[in-house]
């Protein structure tokens, strides 16, 4: 019998087989609730297509999501932060 996999190599399988199904199918694939840098550079390295989280920007009032989706802020995994400071939403 097979010793258990540790769950980070399950989860790790899991995601892989998930991602190569929904980008079958053409959907995205958005890694949510990224708050640090290690995740979103696993995700990087997973071919995730867009990422959500306090990382990426800092939570917003509702009347500042207009400006934010005026200026069509989305954030791939793979983008550069041009701000010194990830959670600069500016």
């Amino acid at each position: 019998m097979e010793p258990p996999r540790p769950r980070s190599t399950i989860a790790l399988r899991l995601y892989t087989h998930r991602r190569r199904f929904k980008h079958s199918l053409g959907m995205r694939i958005i890694g949510e609730g990224i708050e640090t840098k290690h995740q979103l550079e696993t995700l990087q390295e997973l071919n995730c297509d867009e990422i959500q989280g306090f990382y990426c920007c800092k939570p917003v009032l509702a009347k500042e999501v207009t400006h934010l989706l005026q200026k069509n802020f989305l954030i791939a995994p793979q983008q550069v932060f041009q701000s010194d400071d990830p959670h600069d939403c500016s």
